[in-house]
């Protein structure tokens, strides 16, 4: 298939109308149970048909005994029998003329030379129907524009725009995961599982044409077509950010990965160079990649390495600094009537430098009015804010300190009408500065030095938002990692 006929097909597998669950089951150990469940309970936009010869009903919906039973078409058709009738049930899904698989089942080429085989005859049957099939061995698919949800693990993130293709589905739903407790929007994702018919470069192809995608995740153990991937993420990274991390990367790597998903593990040099070539931003790690993403999805790219930092002590400003020269980037100087300015509203024994020590100055409209100040300075490519989204765990732990110390009277009441107050206060400082970056144009990341500290998700209704992180180092890389991608889409032409 091309690029173009990818583009067509995948869609009956992230927006159909109607989803058939072959294997679906009132016990809830298998996991033709899971995934019916989670696509109900998930609100999925569309039908349900479970299908199942021995049930009449299933979670309170009627039952069909065979795929061909289903009144009207079937867009998606999830399997999730033994591997040895699947190619049967195969066979019932092209004569009803389904539009997209997704094979749930394991024990196909990754169980060894039988696996194989059946795995390579089912791949026949499937290419020749001309059908996309997500699989074998996969932990399912899921689009949140749909409210799509035939995953394995009852995960819900909310709707956003950054999607993930992962050879490992247990890897995707811990992304997933990630995403639903901080808040950040997913679009997309699939397991590619064995990857029998479609392989990762033809997601890469159709998430580079998704207008609901913004940012591509990929998780990789091995590619079989390397001409193919390194073409079409040439392509996509010219439209989108691809954050991909290579697993495998080891001997004993490489051995795990071929055991789970049969796929053999490609150079770990030679991938790191295919990705530089490509435009692809490689992670360390999966926290990693986490991070880059969330910074990608959210934030516009610096267009320089001059970094402002504002921070309520000097030494995080100083450990923010090290972080940054030790990167490649540099701190911005700070130009006369910026000085000025700040000399305005801070102490006399202020910094009057970059970093701008704000020496505890926790007073929120004096630091809206710094980080303002600094980010339309002109020498000023991003700014990193240090210590004030977060600081109010620490004034409520002060609270029940001093309560207790005195006994007070009523302390949940002011507890909580306390929290309610400091929680105003930094959803007003990050809608401020949402509000600076869709208008200048740079990025503002803050970073929250106490703990417990969840994404607060403001994202306006177009445009940028705003990222917190948990140490300086987190801000420091996201911000290499974009202004080298500016640099990619600049020396191709793609940005001024």
């Amino acid at each position: 298939m091309t690029e173009t006929d990818y583009k067509n097909v995948l869609d009956a597998i992230f927006y159909p109308e109607s989803v058939a669950i072959i294997g679906a089951s009132n016990s809830f150990n298998k996991w033709g149970s899971f995934i019916t469940a989670h696509l109900i309970v998930g609100g999925y936009m569309g039908q349900v048909y479970p299908v199942n010869p021995k049930e009449e009903k299933i979670f309170g919906r009627n039952v069909y005994k065979k795929i061909g039973d289903v009144p009207g078409k079937v867009d998606l058709a999830v399997v999730a029998t033994p591997a040895k009738v699947v190619p049967d049930v195969v066979k019932e899904c092209i004569e009803k003329k389904v539009k997209s698989l997704v094979i749930v089942t394991s024990g196909f080429s990754e169980t060894g030379d039988d696996g194989k085989r059946l795995e390579e005859e089912l791949a026949q049957m499937i290419n020749k129907a001309g059908i996309p099939m997500v699989g074998p061995n996969t932990m399912g698919a899921l689009c949140t524009q749909k409210r799509l949800f035939t995953v394995g693990s009852p995960i819900f993130p909310r709707k956003g725009s950054i999607s993930f293709v992962t050879q490992s589905g247990n890897l995707g739903v811990q992304m997933l995961e990630w995403a639903e407790n901080n808040s950040v929007g997913i679009s997309k994702m699939v397991g590619s599982g064995n990857e029998a018919c479609i392989a990762k470069e033809h997601y890469i192809e159709y998430l580079a044409q998704d207008k609901d995608t913004r940012v591509i995740m990929l998780y990789l153990e091995g590619v079989d077509d390397g001409s193919h991937f390194l073409e079409a993420a040439k392509k996509a990274t010219l439209k989108k950010p691809i954050i991909a991390l290579k697993g495998g990367r080891t001997a004993a790597g490489g051995r795990a990965a071929h055991s789970h998903t049969g796929s053999m593990a490609g150079d770990s040099a030679v991938m790191t160079s295919v990705f530089r070539q490509s435009g692809i931003i490689e992670a360390k790690n999966a926290s990693d990649m986490y991070d880059l993403s969330m910074a990608f999805d959210s934030l516009p790219l610096p267009r320089g390495d001059r970094v402002g930092i504002i921070t309520l002590g000097g030494g995080w400003g100083v450990l923010t600094t090290d972080a940054l020269v030790e990167q490649g980037l540099c701190l911005a100087t700070l130009d006369d009537s910026v000085i000025e300015k700040l000399d305005t509203l801070l102490p006399p024994f202020w910094s009057r430098s970059n970093p701008i020590d704000l020496v505890g100055q926790v007073i929120p409209d004096v630091y809206m009015e710094a980080v303002q100040i600094v980010t339309e300075c002109s020498g000023v490519d991003a700014v990193i804010c240090l210590g004030m989204i977060g600081i109010s765990n620490i004034g409520i732990r002060t609270l029940l300190s001093s309560a207790a110390a005195s006994d007070m009277d009523n302390i949940e009441y002011y507890v909580r009408e306390a929290q309610e107050k400091y929680q105003q206060i930094e959803q007003d400082i990050l809608s401020r500065f949402n509000e600076l970056m869709n208008q200048l144009k740079k990025p503002i990341i803050n970073v929250s030095l106490y703990s417990g500290r969840r994404r607060a998700g403001l994202r306006l209704k177009s445009g940028y938002s705003e990222v917190i992180y948990t140490t300086p180092e987190k801000a420091v890389q996201s911000l290499v990692a974009m202004y080298n991608y500016y640099k990619f889409l600049k020396g191709h032409g793609v940005v001024e």
